[in-house]
């Protein structure tokens, strides 16, 4: 899923005010969502190559680089490992705002049509 063509939100209006474009908005954050189940598929085969990976090293030129790499290897799977639980929180909660965004769009538009001469 591509992200919208428009943006989905606005930072600075006439009135200095935050507009939302929900349609646009939950399309980001679905395809982020998306990109989230992608990358938990794929995480299992990404550890299996590191767990190889640390089986290298016979000898002392292999040492020296398994010295230097062990360690941000290590540190670049943990942070991606995190990645998944970030992914789906930041999903989830755009897609929260987007309904808590709608139902208040909702009731706003009902009080304006209740406000109009003969209803």
């Amino acid at each position: 899923m591509a992200p919208p063509d428009e943006r989905g939100i606005t930072v600075t209006n006439a009135d200095g005010l935050i507009d939302m474009y929900p349609d646009a908005t939950e399309r980001v954050f679905r395809a982020l969502d998306m990109i989230r189940q992608t990358f938990s598929t794929t995480l299992p085969a990404i550890r299996e190559v590191l767990e190889r990976e640390m089986t290298l090293g016979n000898g002392k030129p292999g040492e020296m680089f398994m010295d230097n790499y062990r360690k941000p290897a290590v540190e670049t799977f943990r942070y991606a490992n995190q990645t998944p639980r970030v992914l789906d929180r930041y999903a989830q909660n755009g897609l929260g705002q987007v309904t808590e965004y709608r139902t208040a769009d909702a009731k706003n538009a009902a009080g304006l049509r209740t406000q109009q001469p003969g209803n």
